[in-house]
């Protein structure tokens, strides 16, 4: 039985209808669902896909991450001699060659005489003929596919209307791919992130403050403490049920600890636990904790407490 492909293969040389272009598209598109990365993409395209439009020769190259450089990363024909390996895979500046101008320029070209054509890169052998269509998703160019023949003339207008569906079909393949690698990175990062934020809370919710005194080192939970207050080189920690506790230690030293859980420095001799505030005087000058005291807010730091209080 004669297939779909083995007619179309007979008419490569000349004439290939609307339909029969309609379906090689189908297949292409059908081909590449389901492929899930860059490399399954491209290999499709060159290894199983291209082959049946009786090309002799294709390669698919992508640009490198810079954009600067065309790296071969597909091919069919003698440039893939076994599995999924290129036979030395050369590197084409942008730019440079058809394969590099179309890369720049984003236009599609066929060359019926490569042997005029001063551009004309030798890879793995000379050929006569070239067909280079550029792979672009929403103006950026991503690569190209190229084929060469070794007759003269051999690329027909069905070719470049093929090759362009399917670089198109490409390239939304390929920037799919690329969206989705994009959004797991960033879920990835997020997950780091919330794990940084849920670690600091913990730490931050098991912290206990160690303060030293003549009687040795003691730790006090971070919510034990209402506030402390600076008595010349020492400080005296104002706990909950009313306990006491003097530190030789300057209130300064104990501020830089403490801003980082939630403490607030209200006056140069006063430094509150932003939890114990219940609420402020009548006159507004001064903050009273649950502890009853009253704690004055200094004029310097007005701005900055009601700022932290959010009034």
């Amino acid at each position: 039985m004669t297939t779909f492909y083995q007619k179309t293969l007979s008419k490569s040389s000349g004439y290939v209808s609307e339909m029969n272009l309609i379906e090689i598209i189908s297949y292409f598109a059908t081909s590449l669902f389901g492929k899930n990365t860059e490399e399954d993409i491209v290999w499709d395209i060159a290894k199983n896909c291209i082959g049946r439009l009786g090309l002799e020769d294709c390669v698919i190259y992508l640009f490198d991450n810079k954009q600067e450089n065309l790296l071969q990363k597909a091919a069919y024909g003698p440039k893939n001699p076994v599995n999924f390996e290129i036979y030395q895979p050369i590197v084409i500046p942008k730019g440079k060659g058809i394969v590099g101008t179309v890369a720049k320029t984003g236009k599609a070209e066929v060359i019926e005489n490569t042997s005029n054509d001063a551009r004309y890169i030798v890879d793995d052998e000379c050929r006569l003929s070239e067909i280079t269509v550029p792979i672009i998703y929403n103006g950026e160019i991503l690569g190209v596919i190229d084929s060469e023949h070794p007759q003269k003339a051999f690329f027909k207008d069905w070719h470049l209307r093929t090759l362009t569906a399917i670089a198109n079909l490409c390239a939304n393949k390929i920037s799919g791919v690329r969206m989705q690698e994009r959004l797991h990175e960033k879920e990835q990062k997020l997950a780091v992130y919330l794990e940084k934020i849920d670690a600091l809370k913990t730490q931050k919710q098991g912290f206990r403050l160690p303060v030293s005194s003549t009687e040795g080192t003691h730790f006090f939970p971070i919510e034990e403490i209402i506030r402390l207050e600076a008595d010349r080189n020492y400080t005296v920690l104002y706990l909950t049920e009313k306990r006491k506790f003097v530190s030789a230690k300057t209130l300064k030293e104990y501020e830089t600890t403490l801003t980082n859980h939630q403490f607030l420095r209200v006056h140069k001799s006063h430094l509150v636990n932003q939890k114990h505030i219940v609420s402020l005087s009548p006159s507004r000058e001064s903050l009273i904790l649950k502890d009853t005291s009253e704690v004055e807010i200094s004029r310097r730091k007005k701005e900055e407490v009601r700022e932290h209080l959010g009034i």
